[in-house]
């Protein structure tokens, strides 16, 4: 039986992979960001969500035995962050489609 526990790669993609939620904070707690944070938490949220991708692959298809625990970790941030993307191209579309609608250029 293998009783490793969990490899510090894959602890750390699962919370990248996680950090996005902490945006919400600010609205739940009634904080109004300005223009210019909230750009830089969304660039910063791409980078959480990209790193942690390559985190968890790097984990998921090394060739070491690091144990079923490291992999459900790398599985589990696998799957979080195929969420997440799936949610930024929708949203992506959704505001390309919004802006066709509307007869407004899209990127102005």
């Amino acid at each position: 039986m293998d009783t490793r526990s969990a490899s510090p790669l894959a602890t750390a993609a699962l919370i990248l992979g996680l950090l996005p939620l902490a945006a919400l904070i600010p609205g739940m707690l009634g904080f109004s960001l300005t223009d210019e944070v909230r750009f830089g938490w969304m660039i910063a949220n791409f980078a959480f969500i990209i790193v942690s991708f390559a985190c968890a692959l790097v984990v998921k298809l090394g060739t070491d035995n690091c144990g079923t625990g490291a992999k459900t970790l790398a599985s589990v941030s696998v799957i979080l962050d195929a969420f997440w993307l799936m949610l930024i191209i929708g949203l992506l579309a959704l505001a390309f489609m919004s802006a066709l609608q509307s007869g407004r250029p899209f990127f102005v």
